[in-house]
Parts: C-alpha cells; sequence; structure tokens
C-alpha cells in the first residue's frame, strides 16, 4: 500500500524548472532581470508579467478568445461575437503548429513563468472586485494576445514610421500592417 502512495504522489510531481527570478524595477516600473541561461530569462520574464500584469493578461487573452462575456456580461457579447468570427484562437493554434521546438521551448517557459507569477497577481483587485481567477496561461495564448493586437491597429505595430509603404512578395505596394494582417489571417494564396 505504501509503495502504491509513494507512485501516485511521484505522478504529481512536476519536473518543469524555476527559477527565483531576482528583480530590479527601474523607472515607470520596467523590470530589470538578472539571468544566467536563456529559458530563465523567458521564465522570469514570464513571472514578472504573470505577477504584475495578471489582470490585463487575462483580460486581453478574454478578448482575442471572444470570452469577456463570461466575466463582464452581456455588454461584451458583441465584441465577443465579432473575435470569435476572427477565429484568432484558430489561427494561433496553427501558428503554434507550424513554430519552430527551440522557439517553442521559449514560449512554454515563458507560460511556466506566467502561471507562477499568477499565483500573486490573481490578488489584484479586479480579480478580487469580479470574483474569478486568471486561468492557467498556455504557450498559445501568447500568440493569440499578439494577433488581436495586431487587429486592433496592425499599423501601430508593423509601420511605427507613419504611412510607411512595403513591398508585398507579388510586387504590388501596399500598405505594410494590411498586407501583413492578410497574410496572418488567410486572404491570400501563394
Amino acid at each position: 500500500m505504501p509503495l502504491f502512495l509513494l507512485f501516485i504522489f511521484w505522478g504529481t510531481l512536476s519536473f518543469a524548472q524555476t527559477y527565483p527570478c531576482p528583480a530590479t524595477y527601474a523607472e515607470l516600473d520596467v523590470v530589470k532581470l538578472e539571468v544566467k541561461n536563456k529559458d530563465e530569462f523567458y521564465f522570469c520574464f514570464g513571472y514578472h508579467h504573470g505577477k504584475d500584469r495578471a489582470w490585463a493578461m487575462d483580460y486581453f487573452r478574454r478578448s482575442a478568445e471572444g470570452r469577456n462575456s463570461e466575466v463582464f456580461g452581456f455588454d461584451h457579447l458583441k465584441s465577443d461575437l465579432m473575435m470569435r468570427l476572427l477565429n484568432l484562437e484558430g489561427h494561433a493554434a496553427r501558428i503554434w503548429n507550424l513554430y519552430p521546438a527551440e522557439e517553442k521551448k521559449n514560449l512554454e517557459a515563458y507560460s511556466r513563468g506566467v502561471n507562477a507569477g499568477f499565483k500573486l497577481g490573481k490578488t489584484a483587485k479586479e480579480f478580487v472586485d469580479g470574483e474569478y481567477e486568471p486561468e492557467a496561461w498556455k504557450p498559445v495564448h501568447t500568440l493569440e494576445v499578439l494577433l488581436f493586437s495586431l487587429s486592433i491597429r496592425p499599423e501601430k505595430h508593423l509601420c511605427p514610421i507613419g504611412n510607411r509603404k512595403d513591398l508585398s512578395p507579388d510586387g504590388e505596394i501596399r500598405q505594410h500592417s494590411s498586407w501583413i494582417m492578410t497574410v496572418l489571417l488567410g486572404k491570400i494564396r501563394s
């Protein structure tokens, strides 16, 4: 019997690497990390995001997935339906499947850090007042939030120098941001 309990306990252990993540905060709460390797960097980067920005991360993830009405009620239903039609969740999953293995490791370390940070971040006033906690962060959620931010103001992220134009692969001059969004959302076929 004790051997059986030991086996069950052993199966519940997590072997994912965690780090202490000491940091200093510079002006405007910018985090300065001292790390020893890339895995530690991504873990600690995620940890401080999860600890300091848990509510915003959860809000933008829910926005990207079209799930804010679950927490905030009927007023968010219209925007949720629009986001579900965009299917950013599906696009992010396809991108994740094509991601190089090394980059997947980085996002997995980041996600482990976010979830460790959420343990402290879930005490944010917004979570307490709303009487809910953030769900576990998965690597694909990072891609969803990135696609969401591109869907709101793509020119802000991809074309910061004003009205710059760029060449698309087929040689036509198009707005850089519009072309990228079209490619991301699968409207152009090679």
